[in-house]
């Protein structure tokens, strides 16, 4: 089987899946959407999304280091990376709001909880990630010692 999924920056880049590579992530689709905030939708092969909430969660595939790179952030979007320097799932947020990471599949203390941060948003808008103390993420980086997979959530502001 070859299932096509284009990258979530919009580039053409593809990537051949084997079954069981497939299975694999459908399983793992399943599991977040089961696990996580009602209201989420399957939009790809790789990619869950709560429309009303203005969030979406890119998976890696199976075989793949990066779901997304920093630079495929989108604009006025807050992105965080399950891994150090953008790897492993990535979860954007686009409203002004506080959201709790677990509900879009990135929990805390977990190995799935945030490790990477790109702060996309314009006009000034701030993004705070919520740990064992408040972080205010500015450009892009990695979160170390008392951060790293330890944030319960994020907050978004004008």
């Amino acid at each position: 089987m070859l299932i096509v999924a284009v990258a979530p920056g919009g580039a053409d880049a593809t990537a051949s899946l084997t079954d069981a590579h497939a299975a694999r992530l459908q399983r793992e689709v399943q599991h977040v959407m089961r696990d996580s905030r009602p209201g989420a939708r399957q939009i790809g092969p790789n990619r869950v999304e709560w429309p009303r909430d203005g969030v979406t969660l890119t998976l890696a595939v199976p075989g793949e280091a990066h779901a997304a790179r920093f630079a495929d952030c989108p604009k006025r979007y807050a992105c965080l990376w399950q891994d150090g320097g953008g790897a492993g799932r990535r979860v954007q947020f686009l409203h002004y709001r506080t959201y709790k990471l677990r509900a879009y599949g990135m929990p805390p203390f977990t190995h799935r909880g945030a490790s990477s941060y790109y702060n996309h948003q314009t006009g000034g808008a701030r993004a705070i990630l919520h740990a064992d103390f408040d972080f205010s993420m500015r450009g892009s980086g990695n979160l170390y010692g008392a951060l790293n997979d330890r944030g319960r959530s994020i907050t978004l502001a004008p």
